[in-house]
């Protein structure tokens, strides 16, 4: 399947394990570029390193933020902004939880939920 996603960019949540980890990688199989966000840092550093070998380390990175964290939320958003630096980056939770949390970093560019977020001018 193309869907065309090379040169694009994915933020995804709870992406160490599971829902959020099989997420990363369908997205890196279609030549996106993807931000990991975990809580667990150990577990996350695992994950990073096990795409990146696959897919290549240019196009992974890792995050190590609780959700539910504000202050980390907002501290996410600038390393976010840092590093994909005028890219419209596209927001992927995979806990329902954490869609509330993820608010304030949401509002901060006047996008309501499901739309592109921190895109830079």
């Amino acid at each position: 399947m193309n869907l065309d996603l090379d040169q694009k960019y994915f933020l995804v949540t709870g992406a160490s394990r599971g829902i959020g980890r099989a997420i990363a990688e369908s997205l890196l199989r279609e030549g996106a570029n993807v931000g990991l966000v975990a809580r667990g840092q150990v577990q996350l550093e695992q994950t990073v390193d096990e795409l990146r070998q696959q897919y290549g380390e240019e196009r992974v990175v890792g995050w190590p933020t609780d959700c539910a964290d504000e202050f980390a939320l907002l501290e996410l958003r600038q390393q976010i902004t840092r590093l994909w630096e005028r890219q419209t980056v596209l927001l992927l939770m995979s806990e329902t939880v954490e869609v509330l949390r993820m608010q304030s970093l949401m509002r901060n560019n006047g996008r309501k939920y499901g739309r592109q977020i921190l895109k830079q001018p």
